[in-house]
């Protein structure tokens, strides 16, 4: 009976990894980047007075930080990346398709008029579909990106491809 149990709620904590949702977060208005597992992990990207950057990882109540760009850590980046075929860039495609935009603001100034009121037509026309898109000609630059998926897609994505 009691292999029953644990089978059973193994059974259904694996149904909910499948379903959670992943969120995909950038707000250049206040400065907050992340990307969380709905509930479970959440990792964001933050300022630090001394390195360039901090990652905060949280899991459950439990949080600690990572610095990427320390010195210690710099030969990371001089590995070499692997090729890009045509396969790896149908599965680049179905990957993006498996996620859905929630949440879209672009604010923008070029900083010359003349451009500005030349996309604004542009801007008016992308009204209509999904987002909201402003010019502005008083020097104020935003994005607000907001996507989610869920790991049943991400991971039919790849059976897919």
């Amino acid at each position: 009976m009691m292999l029953f149990v644990l089978l059973f709620l193994l059974f259904f904590g694996v149904i909910y990894l499948l379903f959670i949702p992943i969120i995909i977060y950038i707000n250049t208005k206040e400065n907050l980047y992340y990307l969380a597992l709905k509930g479970l992990f959440k990792a964001s990207l933050e300022k630090h007075p001394k390195e360039i950057m901090q990652i905060k990882f949280q899991l459950f109540f439990y949080h600690f930080y990572y610095y990427p760009f320390k010195k210690a850590r710099a030969p990371i980046f001089n590995k070499k990346i692997g090729n890009f075929n045509i396969k790896s860039s149908k599965l680049a495609k179905n990957l993006i398709k498996s996620f859905k935009i929630k949440e879209l603001q672009l604010n923008i100034d070029t900083g010359d008029f003349i451009l500005n009121a030349k996309l604004f037509p542009l801007i008016a026309i992308l009204n209509t579909t999904y987002g909201d898109y402003t010019i502005n000609f008083k020097g104020k630059n935003y994005l607000v990106f907001k996507v989610q998926s869920r790991p049943v897609y991400i991971i039919t994505s790849f059976i897919n491809n």
